[in-house]
């Protein structure tokens, strides 16, 4: 859980030094939204979740690797998906954790 928060932590920081785009965030924010849905739904119907990482961080590469560089575009859409991501397991994680069995 503890590295999950801290990538959040980190991510949230770096958003706030790159410049505020509102297209980028929006598309980051509907990533994380699919990516939180398919994993949603990965655990209840017990899909094999390693299949929606791997696939992600395929496209994650092929938009990072057909660019050549890293625009500040790219940079706020992974920032933004990296923060909601990974915030949204780190509550998962807690709740998990502290919810009596």
């Amino acid at each position: 859980m503890w590295q999950f928060l801290a990538v959040t932590l980190l991510m949230g920081i770096n958003l706030l030094t790159l410049p505020f785009q509102v297209i980028p965030m929006i598309l980051g924010g509907l990533l994380a939204a699919f990516f939180i849905w398919t994993n949603h739904l990965g655990e209840r119907y017990k899909w094999w979740l390693g299949g929606v990482w791997m696939l992600l961080a395929a496209v994650i590469m092929v938009f990072i690797l057909s660019n050549r560089e890293l625009t500040s575009d790219m940079q706020v859409t992974v920032s933004m998906f990296s923060f909601l991501a990974s915030g949204w397991y780190a509550f998962k994680h807690y709740r998990r954790e502290n919810t009596p069995t």
